[in-house]
């Protein structure tokens, strides 16, 4: 069995990469991101999930424990039930646990983009200002006499700073 470093595994992981590649041979998509979730403890036990969204749209779950077993498998954050074992170790499961995976997302994709198309979207409400033309005008024109103050005391605040610095350097010359 393949131990994992939990802490550590990220989509770059051999093993990750394998079960990526072997899903992207399987299933005829590409995957377009792969996502390793945070580390959980259920049971005693630790895992992790590594998610793999395919160009379909759906997304599949592999949850990894420590020890490098594949131990659930969700299809769109459903178990998927399989028959097979996902034991890299084990070539021949592997593979026919992988096409398993393969044929359940190729088949239910059309069912899949169904609902995905019935899907409300929500757009979200956009902040109305209750400020009329006139006001803004009005906020703008306060702001830009402020700066105006504000510039004009920074000017003198120079001017006498300059004049010190002229009154200091005729007392040391």
């Amino acid at each position: 069995m393949i131990k994992v470093d939990l802490m550590s595994l990220t989509e770059k992981d051999p093993y990750i990469t394998k079960i990526k590649t072997a899903l992207i041979k399987a299933t005829g998509q590409h995957i377009a991101k792969v996502n390793i979730l945070p580390i959980k403890r259920t049971g005693g036990v630790s895992y992790r999930g590594a998610e793999m969204a395919l160009s379909g749209g759906q997304k599949v779950t592999f949850l990894v424990r420590q020890d490098g077993d594949i131990y659930r498998v969700q299809l769109n954050d459903k178990d998927l039930p399989l028959a097979g074992d996902l034991s890299p170790d084990n070539a021949q499961s592997f593979n026919a646990s992988m096409k398993e995976i393969a044929s359940t997302v190729v088949n239910g994709q059309i069912a899949f983009q169904k609902k995905q198309a019935i899907q409300k979207v929500v757009v979200p409400r956009s902040v109305t200002t209750t400020k009329t033309a006139v006001q803004n005008l009005q906020d703008v024109l306060n702001s830009e006499k402020e700066l105006d103050e504000v510039i004009q005391a920074k000017t003198s605040q120079l001017a006498l700073l300059k004049e010190q610095l002229a009154h200091k350097e005729s007392q040391v010359a």
